[in-house]
């Protein structure tokens, strides 16, 4: 089925009957790298599954750029001024309490706390405003081809992959640029190929916008310095 292939090549383990197994490749990977980035691991309209690595190494799991704003950007309802500061020093000294720093459940609260104020306050959201009328983020739109409106497309998502990457968000982003390529009947002929080009168009792009950036200033691109890999649950015959 379906979802045995899609688990079995994010994990890399046969399922148990449709269950994943194991974690993902990129909650592996966000663990190796150390998480040193406001969002280690991000995953858009990707499953993701993390089976006893770090808490922190979880994805970041949004379906698109309007849900990932809700995640960065500070909440209307949020407490401010004396109160704000009231509810920080009361959870600060909570977790200086021994008895509550021997539970794993409340040490991973407290980092998942600690992890969020980092990206509400670093205000990271800006680098994901595809809708704002700034001359960068037209500048972008133009590039990748979406449009003001457009929060999940393909495009946006590959957008969204890079500018996670290159802003220094992210070491691991997992998106999805094809959708609906399970074509049995008069949609094969007439939908498969546009929208398997549309997803290859979108790597294109991404591939583009890193090889036109310069990495760190080491002189070679961020194209060199980053490893896409592609993937579906299911294949055609090399004939079709």
């Amino acid at each position: 089925t379906h979802e045995v292939g899609r688990r079995r090549f994010i994990t890399g383990k046969p399922p148990s009957g449709l269950f994943a197994r194991g974690s993902s490749a990129s909650t592996w990977l966000a663990q190796h790298y150390g998480m040193k980035e406001p969002i280690p691991n991000l995953s858009v309209l990707v499953e993701s599954y993390n089976e006893g690595l770090d808490n922190s190494a979880t994805a970041l799991s949004v379906t698109g750029t309007s849900d990932l704003l809700r995640v960065l950007r500070p909440s209307p309802d949020a407490v401010s001024g004396a109160l704000n500061r009231l509810v920080d020093a009361h959870l600060t000294s909570q977790s200086a309490c021994i008895d509550q720093r021997r539970s794993q459940l409340i040490n991973q609260g407290n980092a998942s706390r600690g992890k969020v104020k980092e990206m509400v306050q670093g205000r990271l959201d800006s680098f994901f405003d595809f809708g704002a009328n700034t001359q960068e983020m037209i500048d972008l739109r133009d590039r990748y081809g979406f449009r003001r409106q457009d929060t999940d497309t393909a495009s946006v998502q590959g957008a969204l992959a890079v500018q996670a990457l290159t802003k220094g968000i992210s070491r691991c982003v997992s998106i999805r640029v094809a959708n609906a390529l399970d074509t049995h009947f008069d949609d094969w002929s007439s939908d498969q190929g546009p929208r398997q080009a549309a997803g290859f168009e979108v790597v294109s792009s991404m591939m583009r916008e890193l090889n036109a950036m310069e990495y760190k200033g080491t002189g070679k691109s961020w194209l060199d310095h980053t490893v896409i890999v592609c993937f579906s649950e299911f294949s055609r015959t090399p004939l079709i």
